[in-house]
């Protein structure tokens, strides 16, 4: 036998982790076995000693062109090993669909912000500045959130919820759960914005998510038939009145704006 066959038996020969049957259709790769003739494994590790172990790792010019129970020209075999073996010495390897030509995101931003093509598919909308900016507004939110009242007897807003969600309660996850909808909706983009615009755009965006008037006209309802049976945000029992959101806003922004000077 002078080439690799696929076989699915445990032959006399040295059996190696191979390319399922499958893969002849361009399948991916699955745990099968392969036949590795005395013949083979010399093509394999010479000159430059190749482990036939990765045998599996064998380019997909070889995996296409392997058919159940057929044996594969010499020639193949031979071209298939050469260029498993200058992939194996390579120093980088490169993603599947990285090419010459692709850039990092940091020279794609760079790129983008000196007036470039840097994101030839798509415009980035949420760029990493911002989104630390976000993180730093969330985490005031959330605090005057929690921040003790007098009108609710020395507890915090949130405690009005018998069960306060993650997102209520760690910044992380209100972040992750409404930062990219919250930026998405900002218009010019968040950091283009004046400190009013921002303040406006977190106003609009907290009614939004804690009204519970179904027409959207205040943030609780002139009549209970207008009631929704929970907020956008999914804080079950967590309301708050039109002056206590404007409030809320008002704290948030005279914080961060403190800290942005």
């Amino acid at each position: 036998m002078g080439s690799i066959r696929i076989a699915s038996f445990a032959g006399s020969q040295r059996i190696l982790p191979g390319l399922h049957p499958d893969s002849a259709m361009g399948c991916k790769f699955r745990p099968a076995c392969i036949l590795i003739p005395p013949e083979a494994e010399q093509i394999l590790q010479a000159p430059c000693g190749i482990d036939p172990s990765s045998a599996y790792c064998l380019p997909e010019q070889l995996s296409r062109s392997l058919v159940f129970g057929r044996e594969l020209p010499p020639n193949l075999l031979n071209t298939a090993a050469a260029e498993h073996r200058e992939h194996l010495q390579r120093p980088h390897k490169a993603p599947r669909f990285f090419t010459g030509n692709s850039n990092s995101l940091h020279e794609r931003k760079r790129i983008h912000e000196s007036g470039g093509v840097g994101f030839p598919h798509h415009y980035p909308t949420q760029a990493e500045d911002e989104f630390n900016d976000l993180d730093l507004l969330f985490r005031i939110l959330l605090a005057a959130l929690k921040k003790p009242r007098e009108v609710e007897g020395g507890k915090g807003l949130l405690q009005r919820m018998p069960v306060q969600p993650k997102t209520a309660t760690v910044p992380e996850e209100f972040h992750s759960k409404f930062g990219k909808l919250f930026g998405q909706g900002c218009h010019p983009p968040w950091l283009q914005m004046t400190l009013p615009q921002r303040g406006t755009r977190l106003h609009s965006f907290l009614f939004t998510k804690f009204s519970l008037d179904k027409k959207m006209n205040f943030m609780l309802p002139r009549h209970d038939r207008d009631k929704k049976p929970r907020n956008e945000a999914c804080w079950r029992e967590f309301w708050l009145s039109d002056a206590e959101l404007n409030s809320v806003v008002a704290e948030t922004m005279e914080e961060y704006g403190r800290m942005c000077d």
